[in-house]
C-alpha cells in the first residue's frame, strides 16, 4: 500500500484531467485519447494512429510468465 494513498488517488485524478493531458501533449509530445484534449498543428491526430487491441485472454493465459521476467529484468 502506498504510504500516502489520498494523495495518489488525487495525482492519478490530475493526470487524467484536461488540463494535464493537455500540457502533456504540448510539452511531453505525447498523445491523448481525452475528448477536450488538442493535437499538436502538424502531428499525426491519436485517432489516426494504429493501436495495438486488448487481448484479456492473452492477460490472463501469460500473465504469471510476464510477472516473471518483469522480476528478473528489473531484480524486485
Amino acid at each position: 500500500m502506498a504510504p500516502n494513498p489520498n494523495t495518489a488517488r488525487l495525482f492519478q485524478c490530475f493526470s487524467f484531467s484536461p488540463e494535464c493531458q493537455q500540457l502533456i501533449v504540448d510539452h511531453g509530445g505525447l498523445h491523448s485519447a481525452h475528448a477536450q484534449v488538442k493535437e499538436k498543428p502538424g502531428r499525426k491526430p491519436f485517432r489516426d494512429i494504429k493501436a495495438m487491441k486488448d487481448d484479456a485472454a492473452g492477460v490472463v493465459r501469460d500473465g504469471e510468465e510476464v510477472k516473471r521476467r518483469y522480476t528478473q529484468i528489473f531484480k524486485v
